[in-house]
C-alpha cells in the first residue's frame, strides 16, 4: 500500500507540476485507502490535501 503512494507521489513531484485534478484523485485513492485499513481515520482528502501544503510550506521556510 504505502509502496502503491510512494509510486503516485512521483506523480507529485512539484517539479514535475502535475494538473490539480490528478493530485486531487491520488488524495482520494489514499484517503479510500486508509479508510479501508483504519475505519477510525475521519479526514478527507482536502483536509490533507491543505495539510501537505502548509507542511511543504513550513520545510521550504525551515530549509
Amino acid at each position: 500500500l504505502y509502496q502503491k503512494w510512494v509510486k503516485a507521489m512521483g506523480v507529485l513531484n512539484p517539479s514535475a507540476t502535475p494538473s490539480k485534478e490528478m493530485r486531487l484523485d491520488l488524495y482520494e485513492m489514499m484517503v479510500k485507502d486508509i479508510k479501508k485499513v483504519d475505519k477510525r481515520f475521519k479526514k478527507t482528502a482536502k483536509e490533507i490535501i491543505l495539510e501537505t501544503k502548509e507542511l511543504t510550506a513550513e520545510s521550504r521556510q525551515g530549509g
